[in-house]
């Protein structure tokens, strides 16, 4: 008996194709018992023969392949029907020649048919080999083949965001050339990733240029989707929710104020509106939707031309507009079930439910909700204090126990503000020289 080491082997051949098989065999006392398959491998035995051993090997590890995954088979047949067709024979009856015309009925018929096989192999063990009296071998192998992958995002939720084209296509119909609407599309998909990507119930998948919704719904139909937290071999994960942003038309508003010796003043401020749904992808309903909006928290000044002031005002808007998207955030999560604060010891209150902390900031005002669905109770709400990992809650006429757990809601946000160059956080910056625009009182 000769046993062999793990194994693995993909198969994609026409059944009458002869493949070479390379192994290596050696013998060893801890190989002499077969490995009992594990969950995700069956155990199978086949038979196969060629013309060489090596040949019945492989035909013999493609039927185990072939048992447990089933095997494609393609097939084309033409039939051509000659019926009718009259054919002219010279002939000779009594020494004379003689021209003979006759009916004929045939048929000819073309088959052509491949079968391909494909799995994975993980061991098998030669029970068997014989060579009959016309030099022709049999091999008979017991083999475990692999038939299911562990799903490495068992208990997760599969999410597909859309494109940075997507969202872009939308926007285009609005403000700013090409430039500036891939810039913004582009940190709106980094937002909305952000958003996913930071908690632990969530896995995203890259659905690159689909139309999202109908692309999961054929997959899942193929047949090759993944089956009780198992997918198949070679076959893609379905997304649990696809999210759509629907945005109105950017918005780039300038105002330009002209000098006759000094270059012009522009004022511009970006703004952008839409919401973002999210959408079950097995009934094709939607989940919760939620609006937002984001821009300038004031018109950015610029002295100058209207280009340059734009992508000035453009990277403020890009700097904030991950901020700007907070309250949206964690209004989608909400209604997903799973923005929670825990009661702490002394007042404090710990952010669950895997929820990112940088969602929430110091001055941001929470309402604390309690009970489930659409029974859902207000219980009251409050300014936060972020303190490292933990918050407190400036009203202090919310009581909780420890560890009692409250779903809230962000009723309103701080501004996120930037600390000036050669200035510490906390401390005053020291004041600026007035500008031309400053003395102008440009506002």
């Amino acid at each position: 008996m000769i046993q062999h080491p793990v194994l693995a082997l993909s198969f994609a051949a026409l059944c009458s194709a002869v493949f070479p098989l390379v192994a290596v065999f050696w013998p060893s006392p801890l190989l002499a018992v077969a490995a009992k398959p594990v969950a995700g491998e069956v155990k199978v035995e086949a038979i196969g023969t060629a013309e060489t051993r090596e040949g019945a090997l492989i035909d013999a590890c493609r039927l185990a392949v072939a048992k447990v995954h089933g095997t494609r088979v393609v097939g084309r047949m033409a039939n051509k029907d000659y019926s009718g067709l009259k054919v002219d024979a010279a002939g000779s009856k009594a020494g004379l020649k003689a021209n003979v015309t006759a009916n004929v009925r045939t048929y000819d018929i073309a088959d052509n048919t491949a079968m391909s096989f494909d799995g994975i192999l993980l061991r098998f063990e030669v029970k068997k080999e014989d060579k009959n009296r016309e030099g022709r071998w049999s091999v008979q192998i017991l083999a475990d083949v692999l038939n299911t992958l562990p799903d490495k995002f068992a208990g997760r939720q599969a999410v597909v965001l859309p494109s940075v084209e997507r969202i872009a296509k939308s926007l285009s119909s609005g403000d700013g050339g090409p430039r500036v609407v891939g810039e913004v599309a582009q940190e709106l998909s980094r937002a909305l990733s952000g958003t996913f990507s930071n908690h632990p119930q969530f896995v995203l998948l890259e659905r690159e240029s689909e139309d999202a919704v109908d692309a999961e719904l054929a997959r899942a139909a193929s047949g090759a989707s993944a089956v009780k937290e198992q997918s198949k071999l070679k076959a893609e994960k379905v997304a649990d929710i696809v999210v759509e942003v629907k945005s109105e038309p950017l918005k780039i508003l300038v105002s330009t104020t002209r000098f006759e010796s000094t270059p012009p003043l522009q004022k511009v401020q970006i703004q952008l509106r839409g919401s973002i749904r999210l959408i079950d992808v097995a009934t094709k309903g939607e989940i919760c939707r939620t609006p937002f909006e984001a821009g300038n928290a004031k018109p950015v000044n610029s002295a100058g031309d209207e280009n340059s002031a734009v992508l000035k005002a453009l990277g403020e808007f890009r700097s904030t507009l991950d901020s700007s998207l907070r309250s949206a955030k964690c209004d989608l999560l909400a209604k997903l079930g799973i923005t929670n604060l825990v009661a702490g010891l002394s007042g404090e209150w710990i952010v669950g439910g895997g929820l990112d902390p940088n969602l929430l900031q110091t001055g941001d005002k929470l309402s604390l909700w309690k009970g489930e669905g659409t029974g859902m109770t207000k219980v009251g709400e409050s300014t936060i204090t972020v303190e490292s990992s933990s918050l407190v809650l400036d009203n202090k006429s919310l009581k909780a126990t420890q560890g009692e757990v409250y779903s809230f809601r962000m009723d309103s946000t701080q501004t996120r503000t930037t600390v000036r160059e050669g200035s510490r956080e906390g401390e005053p910056a020291a004041p600026a020289k007035p500008s031309l625009k400053d003395r102008l009182k440009f506002d």
